[in-house]
């Protein structure tokens, strides 16, 4: 009727190791994403920290910037993205069949 508590409490344990683990490997991770036909570069980490941003010569000599601007934020969210789809895929594959958003809470 009870619940075992000591494997309730093994059970969090190892979760709580899994979540460690995941957030150690997404830390030690890159995604880089283009915009406009890799005119615009950019680099995040794992940790959605931006890293790096690469702008072709041909920007600077339109002078464009608002599309400069624009495309640096549509490279920018698509790098994030890519980092989400990561930490998602990662949570699976330790957590088994728990749903990622339920953990996603807690870390």
């Amino acid at each position: 009727m009870f619940p075992d508590m000591h494997k309730l409490a093994k059970l969090a344990m190892d979760l709580q190791q899994n979540i460690s683990r995941t957030e150690k490997e997404m830390a030690a991770m890159e995604f880089e994403a283009s915009a406009g036909g890799d005119m615009v570069k950019v680099k995040i980490n794992g940790q959605h920290r931006l890293v790096a941003v690469k702008i072709s010569d041909e920007l600077f000599a339109g002078q464009d910037r608002e599309m400069l601007e624009d495309l640096l934020i549509a490279a920018f969210n698509q790098a994030q993205e890519l980092a989400e789809k990561a930490k998602n895929d990662i949570i699976k594959k330790t957590a088994g069949s728990i749903d990622p958003s339920v953990i996603g809470k807690f870390t």
